[in-house]
């Protein structure tokens, strides 16, 4: 939930404007569920009015220690985004039976292979590209230019594998430079490659986009690359399919929850251990590590993709097919209110349970067995937990 107020608005989406009018809103009554989501994360439990749900991501391999006894005695659920991050919470000692998986999803009525392609005009890079006599074949890269995200083993994989003169470019679209990432990403050496003319054409751009142009962006490359080393889910990922685009990704991370052989290839990846218990200021539960992907490997991947371009169509096709059939935000939202239900019926039994036992006491009996009536949901929670129209 947002912790202020500037943190959601409707923004470009008038279907928001009716949620953007309850942020913050007071409750008609006490509240059944608390969902938290932010960070840095929050675990002093919500008010005596409910059950904690947590959404926490972590990539690190083992959570940190200062999380673990506080999710173990407070939190109801953690709801995770992948098989990924629940191996991570059950290798840190959080039971398996509070451990749910909720997706993220797309719109695809925004995220589409029929969406025009993004026009490159001013960006670094773009000239070069718009003067090719022919057109390039375009991989892709979305997401902060850091180390967890892998910007340097693409970058170097591409400079490795393709010459200045081949028909080919590396599109890098850029997250949170002024922002989460500030002070930390390789904007400047980016910038340099793009204006390199000694190297393989490469377009580089940090721009917040709307979302009609971030689907542009999608459609307007061939392939997405994307050897993260860490990440709970990695939309991006997900986003490209949608789009049409065949992936191109580390094995053994989440994306193996919905990337195969099929609709892209999973690259090897091993295991790298980061060096003792930290990272940064936390303990962690065990010895961190997260996913590297070798640029060799990685290269030659691109270079298989780039000269077989019918077959990335093929799987490119698959992949849009998959998302809509079964990794939309209507699929996610659907397991969301199933388990926000559960929760819900939860509540009210443990809430029949404290009411029968005042009324035991003061009748002077302990009634202690639960009331299985009372585990029906109101009409009010009903009409809470419906999908909207």
């Amino acid at each position: 939930m947002p912790t202020q107020r500037s943190q959601f608005t409707a923004g470009e989406d008038p279907r928001y404007a009716a949620l953007e009018e309850r942020v913050f809103a007071p409750l008609s009554r006490p509240a059944q569920v608390h969902v938290r989501h932010q960070f840095p994360t929050r675990l002093q439990p919500p008010p005596d009015e409910g059950l904690f749900v947590l959404m926490q991501a972590w990539e690190f391999g083992f959570l940190p220690v200062a999380w673990v006894e506080p999710i173990r005695r407070h939190v109801r659920e953690v709801w995770c985004h992948s098989r990924y991050l629940r191996d991570v919470y059950l290798a840190s000692g959080i039971p398996e039976e509070r451990l749910q998986i909720i997706p993220h999803g797309i719109d695809p009525r925004v995220l589409h292979p029929g969406v025009p392609p993004y026009v490159f005009t001013t960006e670094a890079g773009a000239a070069r590209v718009c003067r090719q006599t022919a057109t390039p074949f375009v991989f892709l890269f979305v997401g902060g230019s850091v180390h967890r995200k892998g910007i340097d083993i693409v970058v170097d994989a591409y400079l490795r594998e393709f010459a200045a003169r081949e028909e080919v470019c590396l599109l890098i679209k850029d997250t949170c430079t002024q922002t989460a990432y500030r002070g930390m990403n390789q904007k400047e050496r980016l910038l340099a490659l793009a204006n390199d003319p000694t190297r393989p054409a490469i377009v580089y751009l940090d721009d917040d986009l709307p979302t009609h142009q971030l689907a542009g962006l999608y459609t307007a490359a061939d392939c997405l690359a994307q050897p993260y080393r860490g990440e709970a889910f990695c939309l991006p990922v997900l986003e490209a399919m949608a789009c049409g685009l065949p992936v191109i990704v580390p094995e053994g991370g989440p994306t193996d929850d919905f990337v195969d052989e099929t609709v892209g290839w999973r690259v090897p990846a091993e295991r790298r251990p980061m060096g003792g218990n930290r990272v940064g200021d936390w303990e962690c539960a065990g010895p961190v590590w997260m996913l590297e992907v070798s640029p060799e490997d990685l290269g030659a991947q691109m270079r298989q993709v780039y000269e077989n371009r019918e077959e990335a169509g093929r799987r490119g096709a698959a992949g849009a097919a998959r998302v809509r059939e079964g990794w939309t935000w209507e699929h996610a939202t659907a397991k969301a209110l199933a388990r926000l239900e559960s929760l819900t019926a939860e509540t009210q039994r443990r809430r029949g349970k404290v009411e029968k036992q005042k009324r035991g006491k003061e009748q002077g009996t302990r009634g202690d067995r639960p009331d299985l009536a009372d585990s029906a949901l109101t009409p009010h929670a009903s009409r809470l937990l419906s999908p909207c129209a």
